[in-house]
């Protein structure tokens, strides 16, 4: 799987997404940016956590000169970067030991191509000399980005202090799950217990990225269970059914029919925030000529989702044909 498919999975659905969300919810335009940056860096804590990683809390000590990439002719083309040296404070997960770490920030060149790199991790951070931050670091055989050809270290940074608890907390989860893996049979229920953004963005990248390789059924079942339930967000709805689509057929024949069978209750519902996502799975499964809709569809069912679906389709522009949903579902 690539590296940030997840993390751009809910964050390209989720922008369609939030203005259903600001509609349905009442939440104010700058209430769904902070969300969506809690969700970000739950992912990113999720990614780093199932891959390897070591994170620790520090006090930033000292600050670089910047200085320009190294090959770079353009210099608006060009990272910026400079060293941060920090005194640690806490290892808080991973076999750390080192008292002072010495990173490279780096910042987003002034044009470029594409939208991550070794900025990424330091995007939305304060440096300042005794700031406190919050740092996850890629062990040296982690799966994990790279830029020019060399193997990115830092994964992510915090510096405001109000997401160390969400952090900590996910943290502990993490070390409950490395435990007893089957632990994960819990999830549903910690989505409903924990409010978090940060920390449902992190049990659900666990989810689909440490659970589905253990057990890829099992995350499944899990995860198209949760499109229906009231706690999981606007852009946790998008990133579950993202990754639904794209691992369908990894899934065993019952676990197919499990899945559709939730996908077309959860495209049965009144609310569209709930109904659209899983109409996004259906139409893409139907696209790739996998679904089988028959089983699960009962003529009340029928009629509501052909009704969702025309408001679906009103929604999102350009129109696009999808005749074997459509004939399937006997609205063609």
């Amino acid at each position: 799987m690539p590296f940030v498919s997840l993390r751009h999975a809910a964050l390209v659905c989720g922008l369609t997404a939030t203005m259903l969300s600001v509609g349905a919810t009442g939440m104010q335009p700058q209430d769904n940016e902070q969300s969506a940056v809690r969700f970000e860096l739950g992912q990113r804590l999720g990614e780093c956590l199932v891959r390897g990683c070591l994170v620790f809390t520090g006090v930033v000590q000292s600050l670089g000169t910047p200085q320009k990439e190294a090959g770079v002719a353009d210099e608006a083309r060009a990272v910026m970067t400079r060293t941060v040296d920090i005194k640690v404070g806490e290892w808080l997960y991973g076999q750390g030991s080192e008292q002072s770490v010495q990173l490279n920030h780096a910042v987003r060149p002034a044009v470029t191509k594409t939208s991550v790199g070794p900025w990424s991790a330091w995007e939305g951070v304060m440096l300042n000399v005794g700031g406190q931050l919050l740092v996850a670091l890629w062990s040296a055989d982690a799966p994990r980005p790279t830029w020019m050809g060399k193997p990115e270290d830092v994964a992510m940074v915090v510096s405001d202090a109000s997401l160390f608890t969400a952090i900590r907390d996910a943290i502990s989860q993490q070390r409950q799950f490395d435990r007893d893996p089957d632990e994960v049979s819990k999830a549903p229920q910690l989505l409903r217990d924990k409010s978090d953004v940060l920390f449902r963005a992190y049990l659900l990248t666990y989810l689909m990225e440490g659970e589905s390789t253990r057990d890829v059924d099992k995350a499944a079942g899990i995860l198209s269970g949760l499109l229906g339930q009231e706690s999981i967000s606007v852009q946790a709805r998008s990133a579950v059914a993202d990754w639904l689509a794209s691992t369908f057929y990894r899934l065993s024949e019952p676990t197919r029919k499990a899945v559709t069978e939730a996908l077309v209750v959860s495209a049965n519902a009144d609310d569209a925030s709930v109904a659209h996502p899983a109409l996004t799975v259906l139409v893409r499964l139907g696209d790739l000529q996998m679904l089988n809709l028959k089983p699960a569809l009962t003529p009340a069912r029928q009629q509501k989702i052909a009704e969702n679906y025309r408001a679906f389709r009103a929604q999102n522009t350009p129109k696009q044909e999808h005749p074997e949903f459509e004939l399937q579902l006997g609205v063609r």
